[in-house]
């Protein structure tokens, strides 16, 4: 998914109609979005965010406009194209009294409209192949989250790993194969019971031996007993030979799972986080080496049978050592965190294969580097975005200003509303 037109009206800071061709940037590249702090230049994210999912990425009260007048409508438009074909979708904000109504139509390329805000929502996630929550993980990439993420517990990291990845359906899954075990083992033993009941009440001496044997064969021409036990036993034979390979077939997907059916109900889960922070570590050190002229590396070490053993470090190739990642200088973590937010992006994209995007946006933090590292780091963003892949960095880091030719311009004007400048060249 690419924007390419975006119109905004009493939204946010965007209190005057505002219209933003992003489409005059190209299909790749790097972009800056520049101006002051608190000048709006986080408003334009948000307005992609809210045309496309009906939500903003902060409070749901910055949609408004604080001064616009309840005569005035909030709208926000926007024109994208994904899998090469445009669409158009336009929400609106209507106040009427205390009552706030929101409506929204998609125009699709056949010309068709959607109308119901349900069915229009539905049909976003499933074109674009991305929630909400996904879509601000994956395309708004944020080097302080990032941050966050590295220097937190085990326990915190694994959270974010579950409501990124959704890997708590793991523990939900082994732990309902385990109770279906249980449940399973309690049917075979009461029939079994049934069975040995039989076999008593038709004088049978070797009961308890014929019931090891979990075939049961030769039962009805050993003992005699009249037809309706007779019948009675084969069905037992049958649910028995059932209920035993039911529990057979649980049991091998629990060992495929855990090795062991005795380890904690989180095992499963445990064994797949480890392997996505695996998979994070390795796409991250492609961005990380290259930022850091071949320095510094991730590393990972984790234990299955620990949930708590869950540690990031750094190795420093300069000097053969392992470091604590909470003790890297300010702009040494921010190439970490820039470089570990692109390949978590890597690695989502790797795992929704449907997923069509086309830009992302890249937020703050360029201001703890220095000028050499800064511009090494803009080459290696624009060697991403070569391949059809446009960049929007968020900054006012004044020499981003020089060193990025495409630009939008935000500044405040005297009635506190934002005005854009485009720059396409």
């Amino acid at each position: 998914m690419r924007p390419l037109l975006l119109k905004m009206k009493s939204f946010g800071s965007y209190k005057n109609y505002t219209e933003i061709n992003m489409d005059s940037f190209g299909s790749n590249g790097l972009y800056l979005i520049t101006g002051a702090t608190g000048s709006g230049k986080s408003t334009i994210i948000n307005g992609i965010v809210y045309a496309l999912y009906g939500k903003v990425c902060g409070r749901r009260d910055d949609i408004r406009s604080k001064d616009a007048d309840d005569s005035t409508d909030t709208v926000v438009e926007l024109t994208f194209m994904c899998n090469g074909r445009n669409y158009n979708i336009v929400r609106r904000m209507h106040i009427e009294g205390s009552d706030i109504s929101e409506d929204v139509k998609l125009s699709l390329p056949d010309g068709m409209e959607i109308l119901s805000a349900e069915e229009v929502n539905e049909y976003i996630i499933k074109l674009i192949g991305l929630t909400y929550d996904e879509y601000v993980k994956v395309c708004i990439l944020s080097v302080e989250n990032s941050t966050g993420f590295l220097v937190s517990d085990s326990e915190k990291q694994r959270e974010l790993l579950r409501d990124i990845f959704d890997t708590g359906k793991a523990s939900e899954l082994q732990l309902k194969l385990i109770i279906e075990k249980t449940v399973l083992t309690e049917k075979y033993t009461e029939k079994k019971h049934e069975l040995l009941n039989i076999l008593e009440c038709s004088d049978c001496e070797n009961a308890e031996v014929i019931l090891e044997d979990d075939i049961y064969d030769g039962i009805n021409n050993s003992i005699k007993m009249d037809s309706k036990s007779i019948e009675n036993v084969n069905e037992l034979k049958r649910t028995l030979s059932y209920i035993k390979e039911e529990i057979n077939s649980t049991d091998s997907l629990l060992y495929a799972m855990s090795g062991n059916e005795k380890l904690n109900v989180n095992y499963f889960e445990i064994f797949i986080q480890n392997n996505i922070m695996k998979d994070i570590v390795s796409y991250t050190n492609q961005y990380l080496s290259d930022m850091t002229n071949n320095r510094f590396l991730l590393k990972f070490n984790s234990d299955l049978k620990n949930a708590d053993v869950f540690e990031i470090s750094v190795f420093d190739n300069y000097s053969s050592t392992i470091g604590n990642i909470k003790e890297m200088s300010g702009g040494e973590m921010f190439l970490i965190s820039l470089s570990f937010i692109l390949g978590l992006s890597d690695k989502i994209l790797a795992v929704k294969k449907d997923i069509s995007f086309d830009a992302i946006f890249i937020d703050e933090g360029f201001g703890l580097l220095d000028r050499q590292t800064l511009d090494q780091t803009v080459r290696i963003l624009q060697r991403i975005t070569r391949k059809d892949k446009l960049i929007g960095m968020i900054s006012h880091v004044s020499d981003l200003y020089t060193m990025i030719t495409k630009k939008i311009i935000v500044n405040k004007g005297r009635d506190n509303n934002s005005v854009i400048t485009l720059v396409t060249e």
